[in-house]
């Protein structure tokens, strides 16, 4: 039995490594009990659960209103009333997670947790991992869909729930819905989606019902009442100021959780009657207003002098960073300190002290790897929009702090085994980050010129130590230890990032542009591989990077498997690479590597 579930969780592993279940319990988690219930009674949500057909119920609200809460409250009601004969399946969208939420994880997800509940439709995924694993390859986006479409006719009543439909991007939402609309004609399928108040969205879906979700008064006034016990003592044995707290929060919350939250964190921090009455009056003046509340929020922050610079970077982090940081990263980021080599517990923070700080805007949840993250997308909008008045040397200190900790002693040196590697990301819970977006951080930092010096004498002091720069290599894509050194020098790795300035900076102090890696690759064929073009034209116009002719034409020196430039430019698509290969100089499109392939036909392939 132990072996049978063992394989089973491999093979829905293989299908999608996350069924959001973590996401569900989390969310669920933070529910408050007795709110949102006026949604589960209204008749057109009955109407929804009880339709013998095909039904779409479209939920639309502003931001913050609750809309998560009610898709994770929905899930929750209809998994404990409906039972095994209608499943439940889910699935939530995250303006964070865009990048990671494909088309393809949308439609594995969904086909996972059907065949988690389903013993015939994993069955069929298992025939599915069978066939793919032997073919060494995955499954495409059509295999998926197709067999997520069997997968609905097996059930034949299914119930999922979408969330934040509007934070997924616009081409992969069309894909998604369009997959969801064919599914719906094919057996019963009832379909709840959220979505901020966006006529696209809602046209793409095409819901026969709509129920507009707003925070009630009942719901808002449990809330405010359950937070005023978190008051300062004078305060919350004032039953009268109490009472003029809960209804001033109502009034100005206009039908929005978000606002409630952020008011009442701001009344957490009021020691006196005076400052409580002083906020209340300012709440009737910007009623309903997001930048108000956080611009009101940053402020608080900003009077706490001590803790002030920390909650800056802890901000600049979460706003800036490339992906959702977890608890660990962030802590080791901020930990970090100019010219010390190595990372100090003494200088690691508190979890209570990371939250508290920045005044209720950060979010933290206990489930293991669960990303630090900002209260809402709201946030994350205000803070991007206006960075530059809060933390703008902060944001530009991301940067160094990846180099910093790349040139850590105990990084001089790659590893030689996968335990050792295995080791190094556990007790360095950055290094994979910095590894892999310290050149994102680099391209996009606005700096003082002299500021712009100082980062980018540390970026090439960092790629002139070769053992390091391997090390970093091994990061980016987690290579095996046994090939730690196929990108061996700095320049093969500013060329790999398309970081041009960088290169032509190692040219002028000395490298050599045509310099080898252990697979004979140049600094021009990994600019080429990734498609960087401005790096490629830049190495070409040293005309240092062509060194043997061959019937009249230039020839790029051909790795160790055969693939010139040229070739693995075409190869992986990258056009206008090949355009700057072929008009720069007369290259020679008729090499075939040692499969016989030459740029042409990889092109083709391609296509």
């Amino acid at each position: 039995m132990r072996a049978d579930a063992h394989r089973r969780s491999h093979i829905l592993d293989w299908l999608c490594s996350d069924d959001y279940s973590t996401e569900f319990k989390t969310r669920r988690a933070k529910h408050l009990r007795g709110t949102g219930q006026w949604f589960l009674e209204d008749s057109t949500f009955l109407s929804w659960v009880q339709a013998d057909r095909s039904s779409t119920l479209i939920c639309p609200g502003g931001p913050g209103c609750g809309k998560t809460t009610i898709s994770t409250l929905v899930i929750d009601h209809l998994r404990n009333t409906s039972g095994l004969q209608k499943p439940v399946i889910y699935f939530f969208f995250d303006y964070q997670r865009q990048a990671e939420q494909t088309v393809d994880d949308f439609v594995a997800t969904l086909l996972r947790q059907l065949a988690s509940l389903s013993q015939e439709v994993f069955s069929a995924v298992e025939k599915l991992h069978n066939r793919f694993v032997f073919q060494s390859r995955r499954p495409s986006l059509d295999d998926l869909q197709s067999e997520l479409r069997t997968a609905f006719q097996t059930i034949t009543d299914v119930f999922v729930v979408i969330d934040a439909w509007d934070e997924c991007e616009s081409v992969k939402r069309a894909e998604c819905a369009n997959m969801l609309r064919g599914c719906l004609s094919r057996c019963i399928v009832h379909l709840l989606a959220t979505t901020r108040d966006d006529h696209e969205v809602q046209a793409l879906l095409n819901g026969d019902l709509n129920l507009r979700i707003r925070a009630s008064a009942e719901d808002l006034s449990l809330y405010a009442k359950t937070r005023a016990v978190e008051l300062a003592p004078n305060i919350k044995n004032n039953e009268g100021l109490v009472k003029n707290v809960i209804e001033g929060v109502i009034d100005a919350c206009d039908g929005v959780f978000l606002l409630a939250r952020l008011h009442m964190n701001s009344m957490q921090d009021h020691l006196t009657a005076n400052e409580v009455k002083g906020t209340l009056t300012g709440l009737r003046k910007d009623i309903g207003s997001y930048i108000s509340a956080y611009k009101a929020t940053m402020e608080r922050i900003s009077g706490q002098k001590r803790r002030y610079g920390l909650a800056m970077r802890i901000l600049a982090w979460v706003v800036h960073a490339k992906r959702p940081l977890s608890f660990g990263e962030l802590n080791h980021a901020l930990a970090t300190r100019p010219g010390k080599r190595f990372i100090d517990g003494d200088d690691t923070y508190a979890k209570e002290v990371i939250l508290s700080v920045c005044a209720g805007l950060v979010t933290l949840d206990d489930t293991y790897g669960t990303p630090v993250r900002l209260i809402h997308y709201t946030a994350q909008e205000y803070l991007f929009d206006t960075w530059m008045q809060w933390f703008p040397t902060e944001s530009a200190n991301i940067v160094d702090v990846c180099l910093t900790y790349l040139s850590f002693d105990d990084f001089k040196y790659p590893c030689l085994d996968w335990q050792a590697l295995s080791s190094r990301h556990y007790h360095y819970t950055l290094f994979e980050y910095a590894a892999q977006n310290w050149a994102y951080h680099f391209k996009n930092k606005k700096l003082p010129r002299e500021r712009e010096e100082t980062t980018t004498r540390m970026a090439l002091d960092f790629l002139l130590d070769r053992s390091q720069v391997c090390s970093a290599v091994q990061a980016l894509d987690r290579l095996s230890p046994e090939g730690y050194d196929l990108m061996c020098h700095g320049i093969h790795l500013t060329a790999y990032l398309g970081l041009e300035d960088l290169t032509m900076r190692l040219i002028a102090m000395g490298v050599e542009p045509e310099l080898e890696d252990i697979g004979r690759r140049s600094p021009l064929w990994w600019a080429a591989r990734q498609g960087h073009a401005d790096v490629v034209k830049a190495l070409l116009d040293t005309e240092r990077v062509w060194v043997t002719r061959r019937d009249g034409y230039y020839t790029d020196p051909p790795d160790t498997y055969g693939q010139t430039p040229l070739a693995v430019a075409a190869g992986n698509g990258h056009e206008e690479v090949v355009q700057v290969l072929l008009g720069i100089v007369k290259t020679s499109v008729d090499q075939q590597d040692q499969q016989g392939r030459t740029p042409l036909s990889l092109a083709a392939a391609n296509c």
